[in-house]
């Protein structure tokens, strides 16, 4: 942070550069919300050198481009539509236990839920995470042996009576991790349930499929099968073909949203 923080303040700077420098350097006291935005920027940026390679300096420079553009859309945006965003507040949880750390009902709520066997989020952001101090090696280890949707062996979950005829057509080699997913997202359409208001609306966005040594396992289909085992009512599906998800290696460049009602 304070390489990036120097860069940033040099005189050498584009027009661009000395914008953000203009609105983010007015005041001292900004210096740590600054820093706290440079991470967020850094760590993107080394995500998507991981993802697409090249260098570090040139993909931070980019990630801070494109993300001062969102914001000016946004802030554009607002002004338009006459928006005042409410306060945000960070909380920091397991979804499968989610009634322990949120008390409150829920007018809303939009996810995107892990993607079995896919991604690992830990060992995606590992090196960002020890490097901006986040967490340190031994922490992101018990964190990972936790997260939804990685590969596991052996599974001693109890998954509900409908889940039995779907692991029966699941090749052995994946079931195990199948049937954890299928646990871990039970919990979470229980957890949700219980805190989002009567008619009030979930909006889950997941990968169509994945691929797993050459077995094709359909996410999206178990997710919307949870939910709606669950008493939430389905209101729509849509599948959209997103072809710049071929860096993912994913098994299709299809996204899905699911929208469902809090029955």
């Amino acid at each position: 942070p304070d390489a990036i923080l120097a860069e940033a303040k040099a005189p050498a700077l584009s027009s661009r550069k000395r914008e953000v420098q203009r609105r983010l350097f007015s005041e001292e006291e900004e210096e740590k919300l600054l820093r706290d935005y440079l991470k967020v920027i850094y760590s993107a940026a080394v995500e998507r050198r991981r993802v697409r390679k090249g260098e570090n300096s040139k993909a931070f420079k980019r990630e801070l481009e494109e993300n001062y553009m969102q914001l000016l859309v946004f802030k554009r945006l607002k002004e338009i539509l006459g928006i005042t965003p409410a306060p945000a507040k960070v909380l920091t949880g397991d979804t499968r236990r989610l009634g322990e750390f949120f008390q409150e009902k829920a007018d809303a709520v939009i996810t995107s839920p892990p993607y079995i066997m896919r991604v690992d989020y830990v060992k995606e952001h590992f090196d960002s995470a020890v490097k901006l101090g986040i967490a340190d090696p031994n922490q992101l280890e018990k964190v990972r042996k936790n997260t939804i949707g990685l590969e596991v062996k052996y599974s001693s979950s109890k998954v509900p009576e409908w889940a039995q005829d779907y692991l029966a057509k699941t090749p052995l080699k994946v079931k195990a991790t199948v049937k954890q997913y299928i646990a871990d997202m039970v919990a979470c359409a229980r957890e949700i349930k219980k805190v989002l208001k009567k008619g009030a609306y979930i909006a889950i966005a997941i990968g169509k499929n994945h691929k797993f040594e050459n077995t094709l396992v359909p996410s999206a289909d178990i997710v919307e099968r949870v939910f709606k085992e669950e008493g939430f009512k389905q209101v729509k599906r849509l599948d959209i073909t997103c072809p710049g998800l071929f860096v993912f290696k994913r098994a299709d460049w299809v996204e899905t949203i699911l929208i469902f009602r809090n029955e």
